[in-house]
């Protein structure tokens, strides 16, 4: 494991559900191995100041990046913003689960869906509020990390916004949500993550949150029978 600097050398007090508690963060750098290969840093410098982030009014202290590797050229796809150090684990585990869905819909749309290259998504994953999520523009909000969630849950919530931004919107619906490419999102990029790990682009272990038996279970409930 590889410390930080000072900014986050110290012991964490915050316990959230699926996140490492340690002393510094590591690794800062994971690279993920498909086409394409994607790469989480958690950067060694960190801003001095926190982020006061303007939908929420909410201050943001550390952030981690995603890149996608291409071509020889690198690309930032993500920055995921914490509260503070003590988030970072947690922040890295949901950038990793970012990144393998961007990768799951680069394979099977390329060039042809041009919101997957555009600027890069701000994630903001708040310390309180209710919670949920909500998608503004090019912004992903993911409110009170605290609440006790599973796996499978914060799968399906990184992948619901996410699809909020990604896919295409009819709208006039009223169950679940009147938006139903949020709930197409989960389903979507969940059942992806389980073919790409049968299919050998995706490790398996690199997935967090979710196992592949966890994916299997919530495509035959989910996904398969529609």
């Amino acid at each position: 494991m590889k410390p930080l600097g000072a900014i986050i050398c110290f012991s964490f007090a915050v316990v959230l559900p699926h996140a490492c508690v340690a002393r510094g963060i590591g690794p800062d750098r994971i690279v993920l191995k498909g086409t394409p290969p994607m790469e989480v840093v958690i950067p060694a410098v960190q801003p001095e100041r926190p982020i006061q982030e303007g939908h929420t009014g909410k201050l943001f202290g550390a952030l981690c990046r995603v890149r996608s590797l291409q071509d020889g050229a690198e690309a930032v796809r993500f920055v995921v913003h914490v509260p503070d150090a003590a988030f970072l684990p947690f922040g890295q585990r949901s950038a990793t689960f970012l990144a393998l869905i961007w990768a799951c819909a680069e394979r099977r749309w390329g060039r042809l869906c041009s919101r997957l290259w555009e600027a890069p998504i701000n994630v903001w994953l708040t310390r309180d509020g209710p919670p949920g999520g909500e998608q503004v523009a090019a912004n992903l909000y993911i409110y009170n990390l605290a609440t006790e969630r599973t796996g499978v849950e914060w799968a399906r919530e990184l992948a619901h916004e996410y699809g909020h931004y990604l896919l295409p919107a009819p709208s006039g619906y009223q169950d679940p949500e009147s938006w139903p490419n949020g709930v197409l999102g989960e389903r979507l990029f969940l059942k992806w993550l389980l073919e790409d790990i049968d299919g050998g682009n995706v490790q398996a272990a690199d997935v967090p949150f979710v196992s592949r038996s966890d994916l299997a279970d919530y495509c035959a409930k989910q996904v398969d029978p529609l």
